[in-house]
């Protein structure tokens, strides 16, 4: 590294070290005043910190990727575990509590 490199380097981290801790100072009320006083230079900040595209990612079901056959065998699935639960188990503050070991019922599950 050249020694011109090296001393714009000392000087851009000496810089931001004192600029950081002016900041941890100062900043809030600074910030503070320039909203209060000057308003759209305080949105022009704002703004320019703000990125200029941002990423949206949409989250989406796992049942998303199910074709429609896949989930029509889900849907029976589920109407039989229904069914067992209603003629197998007691229903004790909304939690279904099965009366007798689920492995008797493994026929009826798979």
């Amino acid at each position: 590294m050249s020694s011109t490199h090296q001393q714009r380097s000392e000087i851009n981290r000496s810089f931001l070290r004192h600029l950081r801790e002016d900041f941890e100072r100062h900043g809030a009320d600074v910030i503070e005043r320039v909203r209060m006083a000057e308003p759209e230079k305080y949105l022009a900040i704002v703004a320019k910190l703000m990125p200029s595209e941002l990423a949206i990612s949409v989250t989406t079901s796992p049942l998303d990727s199910l074709t429609d056959e896949q989930l029509e065998l889900l849907a029976l699935r589920l109407r039989g575990c229904e069914k067992f639960l209603d003629a197998n188990c007691t229903t004790i503050d909304a939690i279904a509590l099965p009366q007798e070991p689920l492995a008797l019922h493994k026929d009826i599950i798979d």
